[in-house]
């Protein structure tokens, strides 16, 4: 009874003040303005009840608010009573203010998530009463309570009244079923990585109508990935997240997009790019569907990544949901499913899942595989080419390059004969099967052939014997290469160079097989070879077995070593140690003769030799030897007999001290075997004096240099006071003791270098005890 006595006084109150529209408030106001003294004067009783009247209404914003906050289920009744006091409040106190202005919004925010049908009804009321009282329109208002709460980050209370507000019937707040305040809150929910809010919303948006489109998917998957890039600390999402985010999508009918895929892949690239392959992987598989533009191209690069990093059945998988938005198979597809280490027997499986018989780029990628893995493949990988070959379809460069690889490369052995011929024959077949395919034999631009790649094996294959008959086939070759502007590289041209100067059957006759292939027709020109195949050249030229004795021409040689420089290749210690190493050699072998006296002539051939490039070294002024050629060239003289030569040299490295320990050892090896024990005296003295630092190998020389020239008893000397408590930490070793007890032997001398040794040196000697067998 109560309730309904302050019903009807309410409305017998509001009939009595009507609320006036915001124009005529203003205007009140600013006559009142105008003239506050007589409004004073006049009116003082009207001012008191305002104030009154305000107070009430107030109070009232509070109750209501204190009544919704406690969760009750009857809050109209306290929104009536704050409705009845809209009547009475004064044209001056009609703009809704704070705080009570906040405490409304928040009670109507918490009646949007009321489950009561008919709490949403009182935040209608609530709308249009704050609309006019604010003097603006309802759906002006709303966006403006809705704008607030997005700038505070306050999306759930957002999502709540945008929804609520949308579902509103009979008022005009269409701006909760367009996309626009949708997009914003979604982005700012996707920032903060609020997955609930995502789902909530795509949800709400469905049941108002309003549907996503592209560009909904691109705002919600930046603003995940821009807090990550914003915050480097932060990772970009994880996989199960944008797994349930790509789900979403899916439900809410958000297609496919490159954009947006671009934007997870970069977003990814920096950090987890096995998380971002898989989600790439996801994204395209659920959301793709015919009209959405995804291209054939971008279907075989989606099962590319998928074969390379997944197992058969996701590739088998996304295949299936490929092809039922319009991809039909072909040998593109094929060679995406492949993988990156797919075989034979993966290729196969592969062609009757897709209904494809074949394909060269596909097939040339296994072989790549096979061959890569290992094992006896050659003979599995040409019966491979073949069979593929019988298939009718043209077989690529590629192909031949790996069954002629797997042929004739192997790091174990060189090639066998009938691989070599079996691998022409395949070289032959593929060259005539071009030729009756090509419809204008001299348009080589529209020919395929073989891979450059292909010739330099055959070619490097066919230098590893010195066989002639292969010299025709080298030739044949080389025809080939010119009619189909296959330009040699340097490595090849070497190759072939070095086949024809071992089938020539003279020096002269290779010298100038050399000079026709190695040096360009203009000396302006790019040069045929480089570093490496010039010293190739170089060492097969030294080695010749049509050489007199074995003996290179050094004035040839030094011809090519000029022409390595006119074309700007740096001229390295190799050249030099090539020629002087293969007359080293040469040296020691006929010293080692049974008679010296045979070989006396020869020795003498090989010291000019080594005495011509000696000449060389010192009138070439752009190049400067470093001490490891002055040892070899010391080193070869000793060794040709020439010991007054090697001392110019140790004289001249020990007056610049440019030597090194194996300079030493070298000099005093060659005072042994010549006899020279002043001269071996005088290198060890100034050796001493100089404070120069022996290491052991130095000693040990030394002790073999004393025994050779039959002064045991001085290297037992050396042995037992020279080399024992040094400064430098140096002391004999195992060798130092076999040394003296082998030369020892020789001259009956062994109890007494023992019995030496067991007394100055007792720790080497007994470790040595057991091992030599000695009695105690």
């Amino acid at each position: 009874m109560l309730l309904r006595r302050a019903f009807v006084e309410g409305r017998r109150i509001q009939a009595r003040h009507p609320l006036r529209p915001r124009s005529s408030i203003h205007s009140r106001t600013t006559s009142l303005a105008a003239q506050p003294t007589q409004q004073h004067v006049n009116k003082p009783r009207e001012s008191t009840t305002l104030q009154v009247s305000d107070r009430a209404f107030i109070k009232e914003i509070e109750h209501f608010h204190a009544v919704v906050s406690a969760g009750g289920k009857t809050p109209r009744p306290a929104f009536n009573r704050l409705r009845g006091c809209v009547g009475m409040l004064s044209d001056a106190s009609s703009l809704l203010q704070e705080p009570s202005k906040s405490l409304l919004e928040e009670a109507l925010l918490r009646l949007c998530r009321s489950p009561y049908p008919h709490d949403c009804t009182i935040v209608k009321d609530g709308l249009l009463m704050s609309a006019q009282l604010l003097g603006v329109a309802a759906a002006d208002y709303a966006a403006d309570v809705f704008n607030r709460l997005v700038d505070k980050s306050d999306v759930r209370s957002a999502l709540d009244w945008l929804w609520v507000t949308g579902k509103m019937s009979g008022i005009d707040v269409g701006y909760a079923l367009v996309l626009a305040p949708w997009h914003r809150l979604l982005e700012v929910g996707a920032g903060n990585r609020n997955e609930y809010l995502i789902a909530n919303a795509l949800t709400k948006m469905e049941r108002l109508k309003v549907s996503p489109t592209v560009d909904t998917g691109r705002i919600i998957v930046a603003a995940m990935f821009r807090s990550a890039s914003l915050d480097k600390a932060r990772p970009p999402p994880s996989y199960d997240t944008m797994k349930h985010l790509i789900n979403l999508f899916h439900s809410a009918g958000i297609p496919y997009d490159e954009h947006t895929l671009s934007v997870i892949k970069e977003g990814y690239t920096d950090a987890d790019e096995e998380i971002g392959r898989r989600v790439e992987l996801l994204y395209t598989s659920t959301l793709v569907r015919p009209g959405t533009g995804l291209s054939e191209a971008r279907m075989h690069e989606a099962l590319a990544s998928t074969a390379a990093n997944g197992t058969r059945k996701q590739v088998l998988r996304q295949l299936r949901r490929f092809q039922e938005v319009g991809l039909r198979p072909s040998e593109d597809t094929l060679f995406s499913v492949l993988g990156g280490d797919a075989k034979i027997d993966d290729y196969e499986y592969w062609c009757k899942t897709l209904g494809v018989s074949g394909g060269s780029k596909a097939a040339a990628k296994v072989m790549q595989n096979v061959l890569a893995a290992g094992g006896s493949s050659g003979p599995r990988l040409v019966e491979f080419y073949q069979h593929e070959r019988n298939k009718g379809y043209t077989v690529s460069s590629y192909m031949l390059h790996f069954a002629i690889q797997a042929l004739l490369s192997s790091a174990l052995a060189a090639p066998s004969e009938r691989a070599v011929e079996t691998a022409l024959v395949l070289y032959r077949d593929f060259i005539r099967e071009d030729d009756a395919a090509s419809p204008d034999k001299d348009d080589h631009s529209r020919r395929k052939h073989p891979e450059p790649r292909t010739y330099q094996l055959l070619l490097r294959t066919l230098t590893r014997g010195y066989d002639k008959k292969y010299l025709p086939v080298a030739i044949s070759l080389m025809d080939d290469m010119r009619r189909f502007d296959v330009d040699l590289d340097p490595q090849t041209t070497a190759s072939v160079i070095i086949l024809l100067m071992r089938a020539c059957p003279t020096p002269a006759e290779s010298f100038e097989a050399y000079r026709l292939l190695g040096k360009p027709p203009d000396q302006s020109d790019k040069p045929n070879l480089d570093e490496e195949g010039y010293n190739a050249i170089l060492d097969t030229f030294c080695k010749l077995k049509t050489w007199p004795d074995g003996i290179p021409s050094t004035k040839h040689f030094f011809q090519i070593v000029t022409d390595m420089r006119k074309h700007s290749l740096e001229l390295n210690h190799k050249a030099y140690t090539i020629i002087i190493g293969h007359l080293a050699r040469l040296a020691t072998a006929a010293s080692s003769a049974p008679s010296v006296l045979e070989t006396g002539d020869v020795r003498t051939q090989i010291a000019k030799s080594i005495a011509r490039v000696h000449n060389h070294l010192n009138v070439n002024s752009g190049f400067t030897p470093d001490v490891a050629l002055w040892n070899q060239l010391m080193d070869a003289y000793q060794r040709a007999g020439c010991f007054t030569e090697a001392c110019r040299i140790w004289q001249k490295l020990f007056a610049t001290r440019t030597f090194n320990n194996v300079s030493v050892s070298i000099i005093i090896d060659a005072c042994a075997f010549n006899q020279a024990y002043d001269m071996a005296v005088r290198v060890f003295t100034g050796l001493v004096d100089s404070g120069y630092p022996m290491n052991v190998r130095n000693w040990n020389t030394l002790l073999e240099c004393l025994c050779r020239l039959d002064r045991i008893d001085e290297a037992m000397k050396v042995l037992c006071l020279e080399m024992m408590g040094r400064e430098d930490g140096i002391e004999p070793d195992k060798e130092s003791i076999r040394i003296l007890l082998k030369f020892a032997a020789k001259h009956g001398q062994e109890p007494e270098v023992r019995s030496k040794i067991k007394r100055f040196l007792p720790k080497l000697y007994y470790s040595l005890q057991s091992e030599m067998g000695w009695q105690s």
